[in-house]
Formats: structure tokens, C-alpha cells, sequence
């Protein structure tokens, strides 16, 4: 998954292979800083990780966004999921499976 405005570089990519060829269920991709986006936007998204983490117990990366190359039984797993509105970045550690970032 990646988005449209291209945020997140696509030269990633080859990394993220990399770790996937390794046998990394997930790689996500952390980013080195959030262009664009006002102090009010950053500490916001802070807290809600902060508050996401204390409610769930899951560690979830502050600077990590939906660009992330998933294994087909990671995704099966996901896609077996009934929610309708999806907060995939949460999801996509509550699967379980391995994870790690790349940068």
C-alpha cells in the first residue's frame, strides 16, 4: 500500500523487498519527517498514538504511515476481517506476523 501524493518515497522499495525476501511478514515504512504538516497536525498525531497505545497495549510506530508491503498470509489474514471502516495501520500490527521499518 502507498499513497497518491507519493509522501513516501518510492525508493523504499527495494528495501522493503529485501526485508520481505528475509522472511518479514510486514515492512513498513517510518518517516524521517512530515513535510507539509502544521505543529497543531504533528502533536495531534503524537497524542492519539500515545492515547492508541495505553488503550490497546500495541506498539504502534508514531512516524509510520500505510506504506507497507505486506506477505500474502498477512494480507489474507487482514482481508478476513469483518470491519468495514478500517484503521489499517492498527490492524495491520493486531494481525500479529512479523514487522519491521525501514527508513
Amino acid at each position: 500500500m502507498i499513497d497518491g501524493d507519493l509522501q513516501d518515497p518510492p525508493k523504499l522499495i527495494p528495501e522493503m523487498l529485501a526485508r520481505w525476501s528475509e522472511g518479514v511478514d510486514v515492512v513498513y515504512a517510518v518517516r524521517e519527517e512530515r513535510r507539509g504538516e502544521t505543529v497543531f497536525k504533528k502533536t495531534t498525531a503524537r497524542w492519539f498514538y500515545r492515547v492508541f497505545r495505553r488503550m490497546t497495549n500495541m506498539d504502534l510506530a508514531v512516524e509510520s504511515g500505510d506504506f507497507r508491503l505486506m506477505d500474502r498470509r498477512a494480507l489474507q489474514a487482514l482481508l478476513a476481517m469483518p470491519e468495514r471502516n478500517r484503521f489499517l495501520r492498527g490492524m495491520t500490527v493486531w494481525v500479529g506476523f512479523t514487522q519491521t521499518a525501514v527508513q
